[in-house]
This record gives structure tokens, C-alpha cells and sequence, in this order.
């Protein structure tokens, strides 16, 4: 082999090497874990209004639409500005109570929501100790209800499942502690989970707090 020949094989093998150790530089798989606290848009309205519906001739609602949740994600950080993560999400679940008249009853349900969610998530640095960041994607949602209802002293319950797929979009930002460690706080929008014909359908805002671990 020629020293010119060399010489370039030599060049073009270094240089490779050189966008190799950039790119593994800027990308990375992670793995995290967060808490958080979830708001159920439930209507009493639409619930009382749902009740007539029914025969009742009025209805009287209170919604308990808030609880506790939390997540598991996972995700590809491509390079400084992009990332793919795929997320499962557990919402807690949301309760009402309805007082009717016209017959006489009390009816009670809940609803329990958890979603399988994929993002596409944009990045920016404005600081080195500091990531924002947008996401959007789509999720496939779970919810299971339950109706226990007591009417002119008859009692009777009801059980629904239902699961589909929607849209979702958040935003959070992300504390660089270490190389490898970052706390995260996010908000994040899932829309129209549930049936409105089986289990109800309700838009979630899910607020977390949590830890991601990058290797």
C-alpha cells in the first residue's frame, strides 16, 4: 500500500472514530420515575344531566376529580435538541356521588384511567445545569368505572371497560445534577380518556415530580 493511500485510510479511520465518540457524546438511553398529582376534568353536570336522561326527574352531583398518580418512562435522547420516550402512566382515579329525586336514590361510581403514552420531545439549554423541553405524541388509555347505585331501597351495580387512543401535549424542565441524574417537574395534558358512551370521558392534567437516570 502506497503512504499516500495510507495516509488517507488513516485519516478517513480517524475521523470516523471522531463522529463516532461525538455522536456517543450526544446521545443517550435514560430511564426514569415521577409522582404526581392528577385533575380529572368530571362534569357534574354532564353526570346530572346524564341521570335525567335516564328517568330521574333531577339530579344533584359531587365530584371528587382529583388524586394521586404516577409514571415509569423511558426514553432515547438522540442528540442536544431531540428525544424519543415512551412513558406508562397511572392516574389515579376520579368519584362521584348523585342524590336523585323523582325516584328517590343515591348512585355512586369511580373511574380508574392508566395510559401507554409515545412523545417526540424538543429540547433547548439555556444553561448547563438546565433542560426545557415541549412534548407531544399520542397514548393508548385504560379506564375501568363502577356504578353502585341504591334506588327507592333497591340496590343494583354496574361494571364498564373501555380503551382507545388520543393525543397528547406537555411541557417541564429538567435539573441537571450530575452527569447521569436529572430531576424533572412536568405538566402534561391527556385528551379525551374514556368513553363518553361506557366508562365517561374526561380530559387529565397530570403534574410530576421525578428522577431520570441516563446511561
Amino acid at each position: 500500500m502506497r503512504a499516500g493511500t495510507m495516509a488517507k485510510v488513516t485519516a478517513i479511520a480517524l475521523g470516523a472514530l471522531g463522529v463516532a465518540s461525538v455522536a456517543s457524546a450526544e446521545s443517550w438511553v435514560y430511564v426514569g420515575g415521577s409522582g404526581g398529582y392528577s385533575v380529572i376534568d368530571t362534569s357534574s353536570g354532564n353526570i346530572n344531566q346524564g341521570a335525567v336522561n335516564s328517568g330521574f326527574a333531577s339530579a344533584q352531583t359531587s365530584v371528587d376529580d382529583t388524586d394521586y398518580g404516577w409514571k415509569a418512562f423511558g426514553g432515547w435522547r438522540i442528540n442536544k435538541y431531540f428525544a424519543l420516550e415512551a412513558t406508562y402512566v397511572d392516574f389515579g382515579e376520579a368519584k362521584f356521588t348523585t342524590n336523585t329525586t323523582g325516584p328517590d336514590g343515591v348512585i355512586r361510581g369511580e373511574a380508574d384511567a392508566e395510559a401507554f403514552a409515545l412523545d417526540v420531545l424538543a429540547i433547548v439549554r439555556p444553561a448547563d445545569w438546565l433542560d426545557l423541553f415541549v412534548k407531544v405524541g399520542g397514548f393508548y388509555w385504560d379506564v375501568d368505572a363502577k356504578l353502585a347505585a341504591v334506588v327507592d331501597g333497591r340496590a343494583g351495580s354496574a361494571k364498564s371497560n373501555d380503551t382507545g387512543t388520543n393525543f397528547k401535549a406537555g411541557a417541564g424542565l429538567s435539573f441537571v445534577l450530575s452527569e447521569d441524574i436529572s430531576l424533572r417537574l412536568e405538566a402534561e395534558g391527556y385528551f379525551d380518556v374514556g368513553d363518553e358512551d361506557t366508562t365517561g370521558e374526561a380530559d387529565i392534567g397530570f403534574f410530576s415530580i421525578g428522577l431520570n437516570y441516563g446511561f
